[in-house]
């Protein structure tokens, strides 16, 4: 499932993130997190969004060991980096 810029707004709004404080250009988020989702077959590209903003791991995905990052776990979040500064 891909992601809307409404969808992100609250997910960092249910992180007590206001919207004046969103850094983040929203619609290059939103590309980024739906083209990985895409990639890596994660079923809702917001589970993107959680991982690199908020470290919560995808489940199913082994992203998380111990607390820390797998392998995967960095790719994702290096991957999303790359296209995130790409399409800025």
């Amino acid at each position: 499932m891909n992601t809307t810029i409404k969808q992100i707004k609250q997910i960092f709004k249910d992180n007590d993130i206001q919207n004046k404080d969103i850094k983040h250009d929203l619609k290059v988020v939103k590309i980024a997190a739906n083209q990985l989702s895409d990639e890596y077959g994660v079923d809702n590209a917001n589970d993107i969004i959680k991982l690199v903003f908020f470290n919560e791991p995808i489940a199913n995905m082994y992203t998380h060991s111990y607390g820390f990052h797998t392998r995967q776990g960095r790719a994702i979040i290096e991957q999303f980096k790359e296209l995130y500064y790409r399409n800025i």
